[in-house]
Protein backbone atom coordinates (compact mmCIF):
# COMPACT_ATOMS: atom_id res chain seq x y z
CA UNK A 1 0.00 0.00 0.00
CA UNK A 2 3.31 2.48 0.51
CA UNK A 3 4.45 1.79 -2.95
CA UNK A 4 1.12 2.57 -4.35
CA UNK A 5 0.78 5.61 -2.18
CA UNK A 6 4.35 6.76 -3.09
CA UNK A 7 4.37 5.73 -6.88
CA UNK A 8 0.93 7.83 -7.17
CA UNK A 9 2.75 11.39 -5.78
CA UNK A 10 5.75 10.48 -7.78
CA UNK A 11 3.30 10.52 -10.91
CA UNK A 12 1.56 13.41 -9.89
CA UNK A 13 4.66 15.49 -9.60
CA UNK A 14 5.90 14.50 -12.80
CA UNK A 15 2.78 14.63 -14.83
CA UNK A 16 3.17 18.33 -13.57
CA UNK A 17 6.34 18.47 -15.03
CA UNK A 18 6.04 17.28 -18.30
CA UNK A 19 2.85 18.83 -18.73
CA UNK A 20 2.76 21.38 -22.42
CA UNK A 21 2.21 24.91 -21.69
CA UNK A 22 -1.25 25.97 -23.20
CA UNK A 23 -2.29 28.82 -25.13
CA UNK A 24 -4.70 29.91 -21.92
CA UNK A 25 -1.68 29.92 -19.57
CA UNK A 26 -0.26 32.21 -22.28
CA UNK A 27 -3.05 34.68 -22.67
CA UNK A 28 -2.01 37.61 -20.53
CA UNK A 29 0.59 40.34 -20.40
CA UNK A 30 4.03 39.40 -19.77
CA UNK A 31 6.73 42.11 -18.85
CA UNK A 32 10.08 41.58 -20.49
CA UNK A 33 13.44 43.05 -19.89
CA UNK A 34 15.87 42.45 -23.49
CA UNK A 35 19.75 42.77 -21.89
CA UNK A 36 21.49 44.27 -25.19
CA UNK A 37 24.86 45.69 -25.90
CA UNK A 38 23.52 49.73 -25.69
CA UNK A 39 21.45 48.63 -22.34
CA UNK A 40 18.35 47.00 -21.14
CA UNK A 41 15.05 46.96 -23.15
CA UNK A 42 12.34 46.38 -21.36
CA UNK A 43 8.10 46.57 -22.81
CA UNK A 44 5.34 43.63 -22.45
CA UNK A 45 4.08 40.35 -24.70
CA UNK A 46 0.35 40.66 -24.78
CA UNK A 47 -1.42 37.48 -25.67
CA UNK A 48 -4.72 37.75 -26.68
CA UNK A 49 -7.50 35.15 -28.75
CA UNK A 50 -8.98 36.63 -32.41
CA UNK A 51 -11.43 34.46 -33.99
CA UNK A 52 -10.02 31.22 -32.22
CA UNK A 53 -6.56 32.06 -32.89
CA UNK A 54 -3.85 33.11 -30.30
CA UNK A 55 -2.20 36.49 -31.97
CA UNK A 56 0.16 38.43 -30.08
CA UNK A 57 2.30 41.94 -29.86
CA UNK A 58 5.20 43.41 -28.61
CA UNK A 59 4.70 47.04 -26.89
CA UNK A 60 8.11 48.65 -26.56
CA UNK A 61 8.57 51.24 -23.49
CA UNK A 62 9.09 54.03 -25.90
CA UNK A 63 5.40 53.53 -26.97
CA UNK A 64 6.30 51.52 -30.22
CA UNK A 65 3.75 47.93 -31.09
CA UNK A 66 5.04 45.27 -33.21
CA UNK A 67 2.30 42.34 -34.34
CA UNK A 68 3.79 38.65 -33.96
CA UNK A 69 3.70 37.19 -37.76
CA UNK A 70 4.25 33.58 -36.46
CA UNK A 71 3.63 32.21 -32.78
CA UNK A 72 4.19 28.78 -31.83
CA UNK A 73 3.96 26.58 -28.69
CA UNK A 74 6.82 23.90 -28.91
CA UNK A 75 7.92 20.55 -26.74
CA UNK A 76 9.18 21.27 -23.27
CA UNK A 77 7.34 24.85 -23.11
CA UNK A 78 9.18 26.89 -25.61
CA UNK A 79 7.67 29.94 -26.88
CA UNK A 80 8.80 30.71 -29.99
CA UNK A 81 7.34 34.01 -33.01
CA UNK A 82 8.46 36.03 -35.72
CA UNK A 83 8.12 39.84 -35.77
CA UNK A 84 9.05 41.81 -38.57
CA UNK A 85 9.61 45.69 -37.75
CA UNK A 86 10.96 47.69 -40.27
CA UNK A 87 11.32 44.96 -42.75
CA UNK A 88 13.97 42.75 -40.79
CA UNK A 89 12.69 40.17 -38.89
CA UNK A 90 12.92 39.29 -35.14
CA UNK A 91 13.12 36.33 -33.27
CA UNK A 92 12.48 35.17 -29.76
CA UNK A 93 12.92 31.71 -28.49
CA UNK A 94 11.84 31.75 -24.81
CA UNK A 95 11.02 28.95 -21.66
CA UNK A 96 8.50 29.59 -19.80
CA UNK A 97 8.48 28.36 -16.16
CA UNK A 98 4.98 29.01 -14.62
CA UNK A 99 4.83 32.72 -14.80
CA UNK A 100 8.60 33.67 -15.23
CA UNK A 101 10.61 32.71 -19.09
CA UNK A 102 14.04 33.38 -20.03
CA UNK A 103 15.84 33.00 -23.52
CA UNK A 104 17.12 35.09 -26.51
CA UNK A 105 15.50 37.46 -29.12
CA UNK A 106 16.51 39.65 -32.17
CA UNK A 107 17.56 39.93 -35.50
CA UNK A 108 18.57 36.74 -37.28
CA UNK A 109 22.32 37.60 -36.92
CA UNK A 110 22.42 38.94 -33.67
CA UNK A 111 20.13 37.35 -30.19
CA UNK A 112 20.23 38.82 -26.98
CA UNK A 113 19.54 37.35 -23.70
CA UNK A 114 16.07 38.11 -22.44
CA UNK A 115 13.66 37.39 -19.61
CA UNK A 116 10.15 38.30 -17.94
CA UNK A 117 7.02 37.52 -15.97
CA UNK A 118 3.83 37.23 -16.40
CA UNK A 119 1.73 40.70 -14.88
CA UNK A 120 -0.40 39.54 -12.14
CA UNK A 121 -4.63 40.54 -12.10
Amino acid sequence: MKKLVLASILLAFSAQAFAQLSEKQLMGTWNYTVDTDQGDMTGVLNFTEKEGKLTGEVATSDYQVFKMDVIELREENVLYFEMTPDYETFTATLKIEGDAFNGTSGPTHTQFEVQGEKQTK
